[in-house]
């Protein structure tokens, strides 16, 4: 991700280099933290619950030439991310929250 600052007058903007457009309106600093803290927020979420369905699924074994495989659990994980994608506009962070606090749930149980 290729992100930098646009500053005017106290305010910030996101240039993307990626898609080559603002990714905010001007905001604060205090508004434009917390707009990267939730993403921030989500991409752990998303790799946590990545890790979730697809652990072991290639780590290495200690002291032997192996790489663990689960493809069952890489399947798991694919099925959730088709249905992710399928999210509706502006449910994506709801979406990967639920499945985060579910799996979360789980865990602790």
């Amino acid at each position: 991700m290729g992100w930098r600052l646009k500053v005017k007058d106290n305010k910030y903007r996101i240039w993307s280099t990626f898609s080559d457009s603002y990714l905010t309106p001007w905001l604060s600093k205090k508004d434009l933290l917390l707009e990267v803290l939730k993403y921030r927020d989500t991409q752990f979420k998303e790799k946590s619950i990545e890790e979730y369905y697809r652990f072991p699924h290639m780590w290495s074994v200690k002291g032997e030439n192996k790489i663990l495989n689960n493809q069952e659990g890489e399947q798991a994980y694919r099925d959730w991310l088709d249905k992710l994608h399928k999210a509706p506009d502006g449910k994506y962070r709801a979406f990967v929250n639920r499945e985060y606090g579910r799996i979360m749930k789980e865990l602790e149980e």
